[in-house]
């Protein structure tokens, strides 16, 4: 309704309680209307149905890259691809995501490694990528629907012939009624793989000096210049190199040089045999 007020005064809109009655009662029941609509079950025409999910992967070739994954990339990675103590989770991986399960995109990246990661180079055959990138799609729509997530075992290996295993080529470091007894109980399977591959020992030390006097410890750190290394005391200690610092000779000892060439040399069902074994000594 418009009012006149007079000469040369503006007309201003008044409403009518009514007519604001009406319109609060409208903008009231259009909501509750669309609630109705959304609790009903009915969708907007068009909608989607499915936001990007993708397929599931064929169960056979997600079972193989299962095992291929265990046995290969678990100890940095996690055992469910989620990531570990020296490797980030592959869910979230941009290139992972981006591969749709088909192999294509993680195919080089297996095959050059990445060194200056860590990550070695990987000689799989295009089936083997193939089911490794089933396994890591399956893991990804686990991930995304957190009603089908579980915890994968990677313990998948044959204990006896870990065992024979064990015997040839491990017993001369280890006991299994010495270092490694109950190992079971102490560390869980992941950890205990990694340990298998890459075990976290510090690098031992021996300086001689021209005197003859002897020192050795813990290394700490080395460079052309000084070596510096904490003794079995705990006392911290630094020599130096060259013709001013007295040096003879510096020899270093890593613990797990055995472990670092058994990298290269190693079947993947030699690791996971080992580890269902280690597995059995609780």
């Amino acid at each position: 309704m418009i009012q006149r007020l007079g000469a040369g005064t503006r007309r201003v809109p008044v409403f009518s309680i009514p007519a604001i009655a009406l319109a609060g009662i409208a903008f009231i029941i259009a909501p509750i209307r669309l609630m109705g609509q959304v609790s009903s079950g009915s969708k907007p025409k068009n909608a989607p149905t499915n936001l990007a999910t993708p397929d599931e992967p064929d169960a056979q070739s997600t079972t193989r890259g299962k095992v291929i994954f265990s046995t290969n990339c678990a100890f940095c990675h996690g055992a469910s691809a989620t990531g570990g103590d020296t490797g980030p989770s592959l869910v979230r991986s941009e290139l992972v995501l981006h591969d749709h399960g088909t192999g294509e995109e993680i195919s080089p990246v297996l095959a050059s490694g990445r060194p200056a990661k860590g990550m070695p180079q990987f000689s799989f055959t295009p089936d083997q990528v193939h089911d490794l990138a089933a396994f890591l799609l399956n893991r990804i729509i686990a991930a995304a629907n957190r009603q089908k997530y579980e915890r994968l075992n990677i313990v998948v290996g044959d204990p006896a012939a870990g065992a024979a295993y064990f015997q040839k080529q491990c017993a001369n470091c280890h006991s299994v009624t010495q270092d490694l007894a109950h190992i079971a109980s102490k560390y869980e399977a992941q950890k205990l793989q990694e340990n298998i591959l890459l075990p976290d020992v510090n690098k031992q030390v021996k300086v001689t000096m021209r005197s003859g006097t002897t020192y050795s410890g813990t290394l700490i750190q080395q460079d052309d210049f000084s070596v510096s290394f904490r003794d079995g005391q705990g006392k911290y200690r630094s020599v130096t190199l060259g013709p001013a610092g007295g040096v003879a000779n510096v020899q270093v000892l890593n613990p797990v040089e055995a472990h670092l060439k058994m990298l290269y040399t190693v079947r993947d069902d030699d690791v996971g045999n080992v580890l269902a074994y280690l597995e059995t000594l609780k």
